[in-house]
């Protein structure tokens, strides 16, 4: 999540300054000058889709682990019965340690369980709990339910 605030923070930068007839009349006179306008156009039109790809990645990734941890949610409960209610409770016999949600600033996943059933959840992109709520629903939490709606 870092790397993309990064990439966003410089290209917001980049665009504030790019434009200014200094930098372009700068650009016209000298052979460096046009060599870095045409570098700083070029990564203003690959920037977004490189922003694009890292909220890809992070988003494939979140879901691998909310079915990981799925499938040890699975083994718990097919071991004593029932959902465990915490997380923490599938330490150490079924994962080392919670994964965090790579949308929410290193904290874990949301999990919620009454034993019968549960529901596991990452904030998804826009970093706003919406208490498990999923794009089917018009928001972008990545969630995991035992049950049908």
């Amino acid at each position: 999540m870092d790397r993309m605030l990064a990439l966003q923070k410089s290209y917001r930068k980049r665009k504030k300054t790019n434009n200014s007839p200094l930098v372009f009349a700068t650009a016209v006179l000298s052979k460096k000058g046009r060599t870095k306008l045409v570098s700083d156009r070029l990564k203003e039109l690959l920037l977004p889709a490189s922003n694009g790809a890292l909220t890809s990645e992070f988003r494939t990734r979140a879901k691998m682990e909310l079915t990981m941890v799925h499938f040890q949610l699975e083994l718990h409960k097919r071991d004593y019965g029932v959902y465990p209610f915490l997380l923490s409770e599938l330490i150490p016999k079924y994962i080392s340690e919670i994964p965090k949600d790579r949308f929410s600033e290193n904290k874990n996943f949301h999990y919620w369980s009454n034993g019968k059933k549960f529901m596991l959840y990452s904030v998804g992109e826009d970093g706003i709990n919406n208490q498990g709520k999923s794009y089917s629903e018009g928001y972008d939490d990545l969630v995991i339910k035992s049950w049908k709606n």
